[in-house]
């Protein structure tokens, strides 16, 4: 019994967390930069939950995030010609 409650507690903790997760292959960017393999958090347009923005902590490597909210709002934004908000709608 014991260890079931203990299995039900490692999936409910730890399931969500991986699923907030995604694999990047190791890839060449059109500027010829080679960029290493590495999880990123899902793309979902917020820009609170992003490894990369003050406040949080990639658990993979410890690293702590360094770029503001808005900065990271900014590029979703983009330059305004099309593409889509932090909500995901449309811009046109």
């Amino acid at each position: 019994m014991k260890f079931s409650i203990a299995v039900a507690t490692l999936l409910v903790t730890v399931l969500p967390a991986a699923a907030q997760n995604t694999y990047v292959q190791g890839h060449t960017r059109r500027d010829g930069v080679y960029v290493q393999p590495h999880y990123r958090t899902n793309p979902d347009r917020n820009p609170y939950n992003n490894y990369s923005t003050q406040g949080n902590t990639n658990p993979y490597t410890g690293q702590s995030g360094t770029r503001s909210p808005e900065s990271v709002y900014e590029s979703y934004r983009g330059n305004g010609s099309g593409g889509s908000n932090l909500y995901g709608n449309r811009r046109y």
